[in-house]
């Protein structure tokens, strides 16, 4: 074949892989843990294709290098899984990190692979190549390419670009692990954030919870009292109205409890940002009330639906409420208001804002708010506003603090609007619940502390 021809399939070929490893690095770059999977998957479908063989795979050693466990696929295994009692000479090799790269199988396997010509000859692979990868001067795994169809002779530049593409995924997935592990340490910080506020709340909580169960047992005796009077069913309407509306009440304050402090794993989905914030508005009024704060609500009405996890949500408002009370400490008690709104910002954007009447703070407090272990607090740990932080960015938004013109301080948060979502549920279409309420958003809604 002339040299020219050669030359220029060559060429062709590093082009092809170059775009290939572009393609690959964007790909797991940007993706999230959930897509992760899929790109690495997609990658060696790539690859094995550009290789010309149907079957590729990536597997990982466990921590000790005793056994080798198939993570991704593409096609029928290439890989052969095992621990060091099943397959002792393929495992030993790659952990002395030698490539194993066999153009015809099972010949050109050594004598003492005995159980591993078996096993070749079990998964019909009649040639192969395999590349160790190792992380941090340790051995971490393997990725490999094969084919079942005719024999293939590997080339050195086979194993060199095998090698890049593996370490790429390697590198790829242990971020994703980094990404998971710090996921987890925030969730369960997060849910220790939680309940250490629940014995701040004991009190207040109670408090709201005895009312309605005290006039529940009240209006019952009184309805016994009427019927040992005679007094018939169809009059005592009003008295068991009212014990159904306090039980209904004492019933959401401890749904509310259990949801909000319960460990649970986070799960974000469509929700109405004005619900969310009713649903919480009990504990919110308990909060303000150990400040002697004045709690208002502003919802927008008409809002779209945004995405995320509500609890999650409400612990950001929490966080959010707890600091504007405490931040009006100095200031006498009539002068008190922590001020909760909603509004569609921009498309796409729903903002929360949890704004204090307290007083001003000099930039150098300003600057280091979100600073983690900061805290101008005797008892406080300064994680709160960090948590919160980490929280609004894990659900795609962001938590920004600005100073309120005169005095006092404005917390807002973004979550994104639900997108693209069924015309049978038109996100501009209140439902029967936000239909009821919003009228009283249109103006502020409060409740005496």
């Amino acid at each position: 074949m002339d040299d020219d021809v050669l030359m220029a399939r060559a060429l062709e070929s590093s082009r092809g892989f170059e775009r290939l490893l572009a393609d690959l690095s964007s790909s797991l770059l940007g993706a999230s843990a959930d897509a992760l999977d899929h790109h690495i998957r997609d990658g060696l479908r790539r690859l094995a294709s550009r290789a010309g063989v149907e079957r590729g795979s990536l597997a990982r050693f466990s921590e000790d290098g005793a056994s080798l466990a198939l993570t991704h696929s593409s096609g029928t295994p290439a890989i052969l899984p095992g621990v060091r009692g099943d397959l002792p000479w393929y495992l030993e090799q790659l952990r002395r990190g030698q490539c194993l790269i066999m153009k015809h199988l099972p010949d050109d396997l050594q004598a003492e692979a005995t159980v591993e010509r078996d096993v070749f000859q079990t998964m019909r692979i009649r040639s192969f190549v395999a590349v160790p990868l190792f992380r941090a001067g340790r051995i971490w795994g393997v990725i490999a390419l094969a084919t079942s169809l005719q024999a293939r002779l590997w080339m050195s530049e086979d194993v060199r670009r095998l090698r890049l593409v593996g370490e790429i995924m390697a590198a790829a997935m242990q971020r994703g692990e980094s990404e998971e592990t710090a996921r987890r340490l925030r969730d369960e910080l997060a849910h220790v954030a939680r309940v250490a506020t629940l014995g701040d709340l004991t009190v207040a909580l109670t408090h709201e919870l005895t009312q309605p169960l005290a006039a529940i047992r009240a209006n019952a005796q009184a309805t016994l009292r009427l019927q040992a009077r005679g007094v018939g069913t169809d009059e005592l309407g009003d008295v068991l109205g009212d014990i159904v509306d306090d039980a209904v009440r004492a019933a959401e304050l401890i749904r509310g409890l259990a949801t909000l402090f319960r460990r649970r794993e986070v799960e974000k989905a469509p929700l109405v940002v004005n619900q969310v914030v009713r649903d919480f508005h009990v504990i919110a009024w308990a909060e303000a009330q150990r400040h002697d704060a004045h709690l208002v609500l502003r919802l927008a009405p008409d809002l779209p639906r945004a995405v995320g996890d509500p609890v999650q949500v409400q612990q950001v408002l929490l966080n959010l409420i707890r600091n504007a009370s405490e931040a009006m400490a100095s200031i006498k008690p009539s002068a008190r208001e922590v001020e909760v709104s909603t509004a569609l910002t921009m498309p796409g954007q729903i903002t929360v804002s949890v704004g204090d009447s307290g007083p001003a703070i000099d930039d150098a407090v300003f600057d280091r708010l979100f600073r983690p272990y900061y805290t101008t607090k005797p008892d406080g740990l300064g994680m709160g506003l960090a948590i919160s932080r980490s929280i609004v960015e894990a659900h795609g938004g962001r938590l920004w603090a600005a100073r309120r013109a005169g005095v006092g301080l404005v917390m807002r948060f973004t979550l994104p609007v639900e997108t693209n979502p069924a015309a049978a549920d038109d996100p501009l279409h209140l439902s029967p619940r936000e239909s009821a309420a919003s009228s009283a958003d249109r103006s502020a809604w409060s409740r005496d502390a």
